[in-house]
Protein backbone atom coordinates (compact mmCIF):
# COMPACT_ATOMS: atom_id res chain seq x y z
CA UNK A 1 0.00 0.00 0.00
CA UNK A 2 1.46 3.48 -0.42
CA UNK A 3 1.32 6.52 1.00
CA UNK A 4 -1.49 8.08 -1.14
CA UNK A 5 -3.93 5.21 -0.72
CA UNK A 6 -2.76 4.83 3.50
CA UNK A 7 -3.71 8.74 3.87
CA UNK A 8 -6.99 8.31 1.81
CA UNK A 9 -7.82 5.03 4.22
CA UNK A 10 -6.87 7.58 7.11
CA UNK A 11 -9.29 10.08 6.50
CA UNK A 12 -11.87 7.69 5.03
CA UNK A 13 -11.65 6.50 8.93
CA UNK A 14 -11.74 9.81 10.86
CA UNK A 15 -14.82 10.67 8.66
CA UNK A 16 -16.70 7.87 9.22
CA UNK A 17 -15.82 8.51 12.87
CA UNK A 18 -17.17 11.88 13.47
CA UNK A 19 -19.88 11.50 11.49
CA UNK A 20 -20.92 8.55 14.37
CA UNK A 21 -19.86 10.64 17.01
CA UNK A 22 -21.96 13.91 15.07
CA UNK A 23 -25.28 11.13 14.90
CA UNK A 24 -25.00 9.55 18.67
CA UNK A 25 -26.98 12.53 20.40
CA UNK A 26 -29.65 12.33 18.09
CA UNK A 27 -32.86 10.67 18.24
CA UNK A 28 -34.28 8.90 15.04
CA UNK A 29 -38.16 9.58 15.09
CA UNK A 30 -40.32 7.10 14.96
CA UNK A 31 -44.42 7.65 14.95
CA UNK A 32 -44.27 3.84 16.73
CA UNK A 33 -42.66 4.94 19.93
CA UNK A 34 -45.18 8.02 20.47
CA UNK A 35 -48.15 6.05 19.65
CA UNK A 36 -49.27 5.88 23.21
CA UNK A 37 -50.32 9.72 23.03
CA UNK A 38 -53.16 8.71 20.69
CA UNK A 39 -56.47 9.06 22.65
CA UNK A 40 -58.29 11.86 24.81
CA UNK A 41 -57.28 12.52 28.05
CA UNK A 42 -58.22 15.25 30.76
CA UNK A 43 -56.01 17.24 33.19
CA UNK A 44 -56.34 19.76 35.85
CA UNK A 45 -54.53 23.44 35.50
CA UNK A 46 -54.94 25.64 38.63
CA UNK A 47 -57.81 23.54 39.72
CA UNK A 48 -59.62 23.23 37.00
CA UNK A 49 -59.89 20.55 34.46
CA UNK A 50 -58.76 20.43 30.95
CA UNK A 51 -58.76 18.44 27.57
CA UNK A 52 -57.30 17.09 25.34
CA UNK A 53 -56.83 14.25 22.71
CA UNK A 54 -54.28 12.82 20.58
CA UNK A 55 -55.28 11.15 16.84
CA UNK A 56 -52.42 9.82 14.43
CA UNK A 57 -52.97 11.37 10.87
CA UNK A 58 -50.62 9.87 8.12
CA UNK A 59 -48.06 7.65 8.65
CA UNK A 60 -45.73 10.73 10.03
CA UNK A 61 -48.14 12.86 12.06
CA UNK A 62 -50.07 13.07 14.88
CA UNK A 63 -52.65 16.05 15.78
CA UNK A 64 -53.25 17.27 19.06
CA UNK A 65 -56.86 18.57 19.88
CA UNK A 66 -57.98 21.49 22.46
CA UNK A 67 -61.10 19.80 24.05
CA UNK A 68 -63.78 22.97 25.77
CA UNK A 69 -66.49 21.57 27.78
CA UNK A 70 -68.98 24.38 28.92
CA UNK A 71 -71.95 22.63 30.32
CA UNK A 72 -73.38 20.69 27.49
CA UNK A 73 -71.62 22.24 24.67
CA UNK A 74 -68.21 20.71 23.59
CA UNK A 75 -65.97 22.51 21.56
CA UNK A 76 -63.16 20.92 19.38
CA UNK A 77 -60.21 22.47 17.94
CA UNK A 78 -56.73 21.30 16.57
CA UNK A 79 -54.09 23.24 18.45
CA UNK A 80 -50.75 21.50 17.46
CA UNK A 81 -49.00 18.64 16.09
CA UNK A 82 -46.27 16.11 15.78
CA UNK A 83 -44.69 15.96 12.63
CA UNK A 84 -41.82 13.50 11.16
CA UNK A 85 -40.22 15.01 8.01
CA UNK A 86 -36.79 14.31 6.45
CA UNK A 87 -35.60 12.65 9.63
CA UNK A 88 -36.62 14.90 12.26
CA UNK A 89 -39.64 14.93 14.40
CA UNK A 90 -41.28 18.47 15.13
CA UNK A 91 -43.89 19.55 17.64
CA UNK A 92 -45.80 22.66 17.33
CA UNK A 93 -48.53 24.96 15.94
CA UNK A 94 -48.45 27.80 13.33
CA UNK A 95 -46.52 30.20 16.25
CA UNK A 96 -44.17 27.72 17.85
CA UNK A 97 -41.89 25.12 17.28
CA UNK A 98 -40.30 22.13 19.46
CA UNK A 99 -37.41 19.66 18.21
CA UNK A 100 -37.54 16.17 19.17
CA UNK A 101 -34.24 15.95 21.60
CA UNK A 102 -35.04 12.43 23.10
CA UNK A 103 -37.62 9.57 22.58
CA UNK A 104 -38.02 6.49 24.17
CA UNK A 105 -41.14 4.03 23.94
CA UNK A 106 -42.20 5.89 27.10
CA UNK A 107 -40.79 9.22 27.29
CA UNK A 108 -40.38 11.76 25.08
CA UNK A 109 -38.67 15.66 24.93
CA UNK A 110 -39.34 18.42 22.59
CA UNK A 111 -36.73 21.12 23.38
CA UNK A 112 -36.49 24.85 21.62
CA UNK A 113 -33.70 26.91 23.15
CA UNK A 114 -35.15 30.26 21.53
CA UNK A 115 -38.73 30.31 23.54
CA UNK A 116 -38.32 31.78 26.76
CA UNK A 117 -41.58 29.44 28.32
CA UNK A 118 -41.53 27.09 28.24
CA UNK A 119 -37.77 25.49 26.16
CA UNK A 120 -38.35 21.91 27.16
CA UNK A 121 -41.45 19.89 27.08
CA UNK A 122 -41.36 16.37 28.51
CA UNK A 123 -44.00 13.61 27.86
CA UNK A 124 -43.76 10.78 30.31
CA UNK A 125 -46.00 7.29 29.80
CA UNK A 126 -46.57 6.19 33.31
CA UNK A 127 -47.65 2.28 34.00
CA UNK A 128 -50.63 3.42 35.36
CA UNK A 129 -52.06 4.45 31.93
CA UNK A 130 -51.69 8.09 32.32
CA UNK A 131 -49.14 10.57 31.47
CA UNK A 132 -46.76 12.99 33.15
CA UNK A 133 -46.40 16.35 31.45
CA UNK A 134 -43.27 18.89 32.12
CA UNK A 135 -43.10 22.18 30.60
CA UNK A 136 -40.09 24.00 31.73
CA UNK A 137 -37.05 26.80 31.09
CA UNK A 138 -34.17 26.86 33.64
CA UNK A 139 -36.54 29.43 36.24
CA UNK A 140 -39.52 27.55 36.32
CA UNK A 141 -41.79 24.46 35.72
CA UNK A 142 -45.47 23.04 35.32
CA UNK A 143 -46.53 19.58 36.05
CA UNK A 144 -49.18 17.56 34.88
CA UNK A 145 -50.91 14.45 35.44
CA UNK A 146 -52.78 13.53 32.32
CA UNK A 147 -55.46 10.58 32.80
CA UNK A 148 -57.54 8.85 30.22
CA UNK A 149 -60.75 10.24 29.08
CA UNK A 150 -62.18 7.59 26.44
CA UNK A 151 -65.84 9.02 26.87
CA UNK A 152 -64.00 12.16 24.58
CA UNK A 153 -63.51 9.86 22.02
CA UNK A 154 -66.76 10.31 20.09
CA UNK A 155 -67.02 13.99 20.31
CA UNK A 156 -63.32 14.79 19.16
CA UNK A 157 -63.53 11.94 15.98
CA UNK A 158 -67.10 12.90 14.81
CA UNK A 159 -65.56 16.88 15.05
CA UNK A 160 -62.53 15.44 13.05
CA UNK A 161 -65.23 13.94 10.51
CA UNK A 162 -66.89 17.23 10.13
CA UNK A 163 -63.70 18.79 9.72
CA UNK A 164 -62.48 16.71 7.07
CA UNK A 165 -65.63 16.63 4.84
CA UNK A 166 -65.78 20.18 5.18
Amino acid sequence: MNKMQLSFILKLICVCMMASFSSAGQTKPSMEKMQWLVGSWKGMAGGAPFYEAWRKAGSNELRQYGVKISGADTTVSEIGKIVIKEGKAVFGDEQHSWNLNTLTASEMTFVNPQIRFPDTILWRRMENGHWYCLLKNNDQKIEYDIEPLPALNKVVDRWIKTKEKS
